[in-house]
């Protein structure tokens, strides 16, 4: 889809990236990414349903091994995030 994958640059199993991206970080497993430069976005199913996020405490985002579990509005398959890659994208004091 004329998207640009920097060079070194590793894509996750599952992941999407939009038509005309421009990759230049390494995109996690179930990562949705768009844009130039592209940035992580939200997280996708393998089936290539948005997923949703179960509410998460505050004080897991902090473990570096913690993972958040979500759950795809479709199929209903559970699929575990990393809970820094979620971070990312859905914290509020970013």
């Amino acid at each position: 889809a004329n998207a640009t994958i920097r060079c070194g640059v590793t894509v996750g199993a599952w992941a999407m990236v939009g038509a005309g991206s421009v990759v230049t970080q390494d995109v996690p497993d179930y990562g949705l990414v768009w844009g130039n430069p592209a940035r992580l976005r939200g997280f996708v199913c393998p089936c290539g349903e948005g997923l949703e996020i179960s509410p998460i405490h505050e004080e897991n985002l902090a473990d570096p091994k913690a993972w958040v579990r979500a759950v795809c509005p479709k199929c209903q398959r559970s699929i575990n995030i990393s809970a820094l890659d979620w971070k990312k994208i859905y914290d509020p004091h970013r």
